[in-house]
Order: structure tokens, then C-alpha cells, then sequence
């Protein structure tokens, strides 16, 4: 990080705020993951069958959720770089209960496409750039293990609050249910936002692993963007991203029609149980096993359980196929982030980060809408089995960046020197 005095207190004390950080971190993410990217499963859901929108045309207006959040995400990333992060999150906060409580008003699509183009812009302003962006920050040791614990919100999220949105929901509809639904949101969220301390500096103390005196260590954004490893590990990320939202986003429809109403629900809870656990026994095996590879392996993982969710009928081996689907979402998401923290460092993390996510939208605005109008045209069999296929050809896409350690000596040659 940035020079700090000689007597700042040790990262290794026996107290280091930066977990406080990831505590507050994970919090956010649990929120934003649950009301906002699990919820988009039961959202469309109760739009299809409350509003009469076909699935196609609904899912492509949740599609501007990622869209939108996507090409916002550089103007977080620059600002997050220049101005405390705790007011870009409060406003990005701000926009998507705004957001939600309107989604249980839209009557027409236009309403639904407003809505959900406000909504992605919430959705990046409190989501993973600045949370992931922080920890970055505090961490330049055990990095992996903070990222694992901070980005096992995502998928707490899906197991308590997207379950509660599914339950209220199906209790009062989602016009009477997205009001309270905010409530409990900003009750859990707005507590944790002071406590985003944007870097160790704010709190008088080194980041974990630092030296006294030592200075941001990281790649050049113009020069990590061209390189062969952005380039690859992108590529890769918009084809595996975007079919696991995909699948995700038509998982509670796909359960609800093939073995009755509930089953979605099912779905959805042994998805995020298995991405809880998974995540965090990913984050122990991250700090000691190729990043590069294990995001590989997870990938095709996940092709694989894509495949058997486009054929199994039972509620039972649906429960199953999602149990393994949702051990791979978990680490697909920490390692996004954790690819390129580990081969460009935290200089331009945030700014990096960002580009990754604008381009990677492509896919993840493609995987609903694609799973959707596949479904529409012939059924989840066909779609879930599309998905699969275009999963696997973005993990050899993905085994194609090299690892992060060759990448990081590669970059290393273009690095220019630091004051």
C-alpha cells in the first residue's frame, strides 16, 4: 500500500481490523446476492405468473440487471480509486431499494426494463468491485482466505435472504412483499457501511503481510489489460459467468415445472448450502494450489452439472444436480477476483476488476435471455444443455491464460518503476 509511518502497529498483532473489514464486506455481499443475483431466480418467477410476462421476455429484462452493471462498473472502479468507497456503496444501496420496491409495481415491460436498468446500477455500486476492491487492499497475504470468507456472502445471501424473498413472496405477492423486503435489507447493510475502511492507512495500521514503507505493489492498468492472461481469463469468464447466471437465474422455474411448485425452493437452498461449504474449503486449497487450474476445474465441474440438470426429472436428482452445481458457483465467483489480485497485485485492482466485469456482462446478460428463449422455443432440456456446452468451451478458453505465477513474471518485465 501506499508509504505509511515506521510506527504504524504490525499486521500481525493480535488484533487486525482488516477481518473487521471482511466481516463487513461479507455482509454486503450477502445482501447485494441475495435481494438482488439469487433473487433474480424468484423474482422471475412471481413476474411470469403474477404479471403474465413470458419467461423470454422477462429474462431479458433481467439481463439489464448485469448489462447495466456491467457498464457502470469502470465508473465505480474510478470511483472507489478516488473518493471513499463507504459513499459509493451507500448511494449504490440507496438505488437498489429504490429499485426493488418498484419492481413490485411494474404492470408493463417497459416498467420492468426501467426498473432493472436501475437496479444494475445499485447492484454494481454495492457489490463485488469495491467489496472485493477493499479486501484487495487489506490483504497482501492470506489475500485468498479473506476473499473466500468475504465472497462466502454470495452465497449465505442466496441461502437466508433469497429464501426469505422467496417465502414472503409467496406469502403477499411481490407488490406487498419488496417494501418490507428493503426494510430488512437496510437494517442488515446499513450498520456494516462504516465499516468498509477503505484502506489500512484509515485505521493507522499496515495491511496484512505489508513492511513499514513499502508502496502499492501491482501492474499497470493500461499494461494488464492487454496482456494474454486479462485477455483469456475474461474471455473465459464471459462463456462459464454468464450460463452459470444463466442457470441460476431459471433454476426455481426449471424445478417448479419439471417435479411441482416448492421443488425450485429446494433448488435453491442445496445450490447455496453447497456453495457456502465449498467456498470455504475453496479458499483454504486457493492459498496453496494453482489459481488458474482450480478455476478450471471448477468450470468444467460446473458444464458438467449443467448437463445433468438438462436431463434429470426427479426432484430428488434435481436437488442433487444442484447440490453440485452449487458446489462450483462459489469458487468460480471468489476466483474471478483472486485471478487477477494474485497476477497484477492491488494498484489498479479496482480499475482492472472493473474492465473484467464490463466485458464478462456480455455473457451474463446472454445466459438468461439465451436460457429463456430456448425454454420458450422448446424447453429447459434444450437450454440447460446449450448452457453446457458453451460452459465447457469457456474453461478451455480458461485453461488457455496460464498460470498466475507466469503471468505475474511476465508483467513484471512491463512494470514501471515505482516512487
Amino acid at each position: 500500500m501506499t508509504s505509511t509511518s515506521e510506527r504504524a502497529p504490525r499486521a500481525d498483532a493480535r488484533f487486525f481490523p482488516g477481518w473487521i473489514v471482511v466481516g463487513a464486506a461479507f455482509v454486503l455481499l450477502m445482501a447485494n446476492s441475495g435481494f438482488i443475483f439469487y433473487g433474480q431466480a424468484v423474482y422471475l418467477d412471481a413476474l411470469t405468473d403474477e404479471r403474465g410476462f413470458s419467461t423470454g421476455a422477462a429474462s431479458l429484462g433481467q439481463s439489464l440487471v448485469f448489462v447495466v452493471g456491467g457498464l457502470v462498473g469502470p465508473r465505480v472502479g474510478k470511483l472507489i480509486t478516488d473518493r471513499d468507497v463507504r459513499v459509493v456503496v451507500l448511494g449504490g444501496l440507496v438505488t437498489s431499494w429504490v429499485a426493488v420496491v418498484l419492481l413490485g409495481r411494474v404492470e408493463e415491460l417497459w416498467q420492468l426494463y426501467a426498473v432493472n436498468v436501475l437496479l444494475g446500477v445499485g447492484f454494481s455500486a454495492a457489490g463485488l468491485v469495491p467489496a472485493t476492491t477493499v479486501v484487495t487492499r487489506w490483504f497482501e497475504t492470506r489475500r485468498s482466505v479473506a476473499l473466500a470468507i468475504a465472497s462466502t456472502g454470495l452465497s449465505v445471501g442466496g441461502l437466508t435472504f433469497t429464501q426469505l424473498v422467496a417465502w414472503w413472496i409467496r406469502r403477499d405477492g411481490l407488490e406487498l412483499a419488496t417494501p418490507w423486503l428493503v426494510v430488512v435489507w437496510a437494517a442488515c447493510t446499513l450498520p456494516v457501511v462504516p465499516l468498509l475502511w477503505p484502506t489500512p492507512e484509515h485505521r493507522g495500521v499496515l495491511a496484512s503481510g505489508a513492511v513499514a514503507g513499502s508502496v502499492a505493489m501491482g501492474v499497470a492498468y493500461e499494461i494488464a489489460v492487454r496482456s494474454r492472461f486479462f485477455t483469456m481469463v475474461t474471455a473465459g469468464y464471459v462463456l462459464v459467468l454468464g450460463m452459470q447466471v444463466g442457470g441460476i437465474t431459471h433454476l426455481v422455474k426449471l424445478g417448479n415445472e419439471r417435479a411441482g411448485d416448492g421443488t425450485g425452493g429446494q433448488l435453491i437452498a442445496g445450490l447455496t448450502i453447497a456453495s457456502v461449504v465449498a467456498r470455504l474449503i475453496g479458499g483454504v486449497v486457493a492459498d496453496k494450489q494453482p489459481l488458474v487450474r482450480l478455476a478450471v476445474g471448477f468450470a468444467a465441474t460446473q458444464a458438467l452439472a449443467l448437463a445433468l440438470l438438462s436431463q434429470v426429472e426427479s426432484g430428488l436428482l434435481l436437488v442433487l444436480c444442484a447440490v453440485l452445481f452449487g458446489a462450483t458457483i462459489g469458487n468460480i465467483l471468489m476466483l474471478q477476483p483472486l485471478l487477477f489480485a494474485d497476477a497484477m497485485g492491488a494498484r489498479d485492482y479496482a480499475r482492472i476488476f472493473a474492465l473484467n466485469q464490463l466485458i464478462v456482462v456480455a455473457g451474463v446478460a446472454l445466459g438468461p435471455f439465451l436460457l429463456g428463449a430456448l425454454h420458450d422455443a422448446a424447453s429447459y432440456r434444450l437450454s440447460y444443455l446449450v448452457g453446457a456446452v458453451l460452459c465447457a468451451l469457456g474453461t478451455v478458453l480458461l485453461s488457455r491464460a496460464g498460470s498466475t505465477q507466469a503471468a505475474r513474471a511476465e508483467l513484471d518485465t512491463q512494470r514501471p518503476v515505482q516512487g
